[in-house]
């Protein structure tokens, strides 16, 4: 399944909020206080937490299992 992204829209609310892993955190950018990555799939997110909303988005960051 995959969910049509888009920025400024709401975070999904039915989908949990994932863990970034700590391995991945350590070599991306950091993010102020307000914003979080998450994962959607295999898309990498960035999220404002106060708001819930989506900031931006890397589609395909992961590759697709099989």
């Amino acid at each position: 399944m995959r969910l049509a992204l888009k920025v400024n829209a709401p975070f999904p609310e039915n989908l949990p909020l994932q863990s970034t892993p700590a391995t991945l955190l350590l070599n991306l950018p950091r993010l102020p206080a307000e914003l979080d990555y998450r994962f959607v799939g295999n898309a990498l997110v960035l999220r404002d937490t106060a708001a819930n909303i989506i900031v931006d988005f890397i589609p395909d960051a992961l590759p697709i299992r099989r």
